[in-house]
């Protein structure tokens, strides 16, 4: 097999190029720097004209428990509406209605770096995908250096419609710059993004395809749902699961059922294809991508909707490993609201008083908590062993009486949404576990330091997460996966017609 490089240097930064007020390739705009400047002239100021250290944090602990109650209560009001909106389930009659010559051409993403383990298992998997071949293309993005993964791919007999495009050698080494550069090279009038350990429900492109057949021009990207099949293995993967089954179950069917803004997960995101290049695709520099183009959809008048079609993956099961990837997740966090922030009237005005609300409580609001945390929790335990006096008078009546329930509450609600995300997957055995929650939201915390520091001396760094090849075995996410598909085997009424080549 002949491996081409199909890209070309001079076209990139693409999106950098179309929106450089949108990309993270500067991290702080002239006018923050100004106001950070200016923010700590005044508090100089005001020390001397007395206002004391003591009321600065006086202040500091109201300020931070009204945050912890906010993002809290938004919280708790997501998962609340979630249950009253359902996510786009689509039938087998709807499925077989499809008249497979009017389906859009598809084009099936995925970068690879450094893959070789795993790579022949997500050959397989895509294999499985049910849709027309001659409409469909599969693209592996290889970085051109990273010989051991061509290597291996070499090896493996792809079938005519999964291509292989290499990524040159270039900074930043992200995978969005790689999505960017399949993207350049795509044909279809949908795509989709995977990655590397996934296994997506072999309907969800057909799925995809009639829902969009069947929405708005608003809606220009479909957010499919993410689940994790090796829960069971550890601790931390039970964790992991639980967490991600609450956020695919609850907080994005809350936020699209009061069209507010959607941070994407990284894979199983489908965009129309013009659109997606015409609002500048993803932004290289960001580490969180995906957080940035759900941002991004919303400011450009767009709508990401959420639809009941399953893709399996494999959760971080070491500790160290789960830090690295969490770190860049939060540091990618904190990139998009530094990006989106530059011009927080423009933003306003882009996104209106809604959207704009939900940007602060969910960008700005998931890194600062998990920042908050161990200064609180460092705090609490010094006042405990010493009775420190500024602590003490610092901890006004009124505010130790919020941060007392703020405490209580809030551990109390992270338990139950884990509890809540371990049921939703059918992890019974899990759900014990989830009595030790608080442990992961301190693991998150030590996440959360680590990317602030990335941040300021490692902005562009891509912390890669090593997968290796994990078997789905009989979990409870594979049993749903195998639940979700089967009212669908019936779509086949003309079974080999997916196979149909140009």
């Amino acid at each position: 097999m002949n491996l081409n490089a199909t890209y070309r240097t001079k076209r990139r930064y693409k999106q950098t190029e179309l929106m450089p007020d949108m990309s993270a390739r500067s991290q702080v705009s002239r006018g923050q720097l100004i106001f950070l400047g200016a923010t700590i002239a005044l508090l100089i100021l005001g020390l001397l004209l007395g206002i004391s250290l003591l009321a600065y944090f006086t202040a500091f602990v109201a300020v931070a428990s009204l945050i912890y109650i906010a993002t809290m209560s938004f919280d708790i009001f997501l998962s609340a509406s979630s249950l009253r909106n359902p996510m786009h389930e689509i039938t087998p009659k709807q499925l077989r209605q499809l008249n497979y010559d009017d389906l859009p051409s598809y084009s099936v993403l995925i970068a690879l770096y450094k893959e070789a383990d795993i790579v022949e298992s997500l050959v397989n998997n895509l294999t499985k995908i049910v849709y027309p071949r001659r409409k469909l293309e599969i693209m592996l993005l290889l970085e051109e250096d990273d010989d051991e993964t061509i290597n291996r791919v070499n090896e493996i007999e792809l079938p005519p419609y999964i291509h292989v495009v290499l990524v040159p050698e270039s900074q930043p080494r992200t995978k969005p710059k790689a999505l960017n550069v399949g993207l350049q090279q795509a044909r279809g009038q949908l795509c989709v993004v995977y990655d590397a350990e996934d296994f997506p429900d072999p309907y969800q492109l057909m799925k995809a395809a009639y829902i969009f057949s069947q929405s708005g021009p608003e809606v220009v990207c479909l957010q499919a749902k993410l689940i994790y099949h090796n829960a069971e293995t550890n601790l931390l993967t039970r964790f992991f699961a639980a967490e991600y089954s609450k956020f695919f179950h609850l907080t994005i069917p809350g936020l699209g059922k009061h069209k507010l803004l959607i941070p994407l997960g990284g894979t199983s995101n489908h965009f129309k294809t013009n659109v997606l290049r015409r609002i500048g695709a993803w932004d290289p520099y960001n580490v969180t991508e995906d957080c940035d183009l759900g941002v991004r959809i919303a400011r450009l008048g767009y709508r990401v909707e959420s639809f009941h079609s399953l893709t399996l993956e494999a959760a971080n099961s070491v500790p160290l490993s789960w830090i690295k990837q969490r770190s860049r997740w939060i540091k990618g966090y904190m990139q998009t609201y530094l990006v989106h922030m530059r011009n927080p009237v423009r933003l306003f005005q882009d996104l209106g008083w809604r959207k704009f609300l939900s940007f602060q409580l969910t960008i700005f609001g998931t890194p600062i908590t998990m920042l908050m945390n161990p200064i609180f929790w460092t705090l609490t335990l010094l006042y405990i062993l010493t009775r420190a006096s500024f602590i003490e008078v610092a901890y006004t009546p009124i505010v130790m009486a919020v941060g007392i329930i703020t405490m209580i509450f809030g551990n109390f609600v992270f338990i139950f949404f884990m509890l809540t995300g371990a049921m939703l997957q059918r992890e019974h055995s899990s759900v014990k576990w989830m009595l030790l929650s608080p442990i992961y939201w301190a693991m998150m915390s030590i996440a959360a330091w680590k990317a602030l520091y990335q941040l300021i001396f490692k902005p562009h760094y891509w912390e890669k997460t090593q997968h290796k090849h994990v078997e789905l075995g009989n979990g409870a996410a594979t049993e749903a996966m195998w639940e979700f598909n089967a009212p669908s085997a019936t779509v086949e009424a003309r079974p080999a017609e997916h196979q149909k080549t140009a």
